[in-house]
């Protein structure tokens, strides 16, 4: 886990409470996108709703960098690694 230029040693526990909140509470489970089946994902645009509506973030677009700052960290990534997080049906 590597921290990036935007992530502080202080912002490390609340991250990984996020990351360890979104695997209890968001809809992760094997989703199928035309022939190929991905296994316990959810999808970016749900996660990003969680946020907003938990109170984890105050808007969509820092919700968004809170989703980016926890795929920097390896907490997600997205399921084929083409992608940053992002407020789309984006499977993760």
């Amino acid at each position: 886990m590597a921290l990036n230029k935007t992530t502080t040693m202080a912002e490390l526990p609340r991250l990984l409470e996020i990351a360890n909140r979104m695997r209890k509470e968001l809809d992760i489970r094997d989703r199928s996108y035309f022939w190929s089946t991905y296994k316990d994902c959810f999808v970016g645009e749900d996660a990003v709703t969680w946020m907003v509506e938990t109170g984890v973030a105050g808007s969509i677009k820092e919700a968004v960098d809170i989703g980016n700052q926890l795929q920097n960290l390896g907490f997600l990534e997205h399921v084929v690694q083409e992608h940053q997080f992002k407020n789309k049906p984006l499977f993760y």
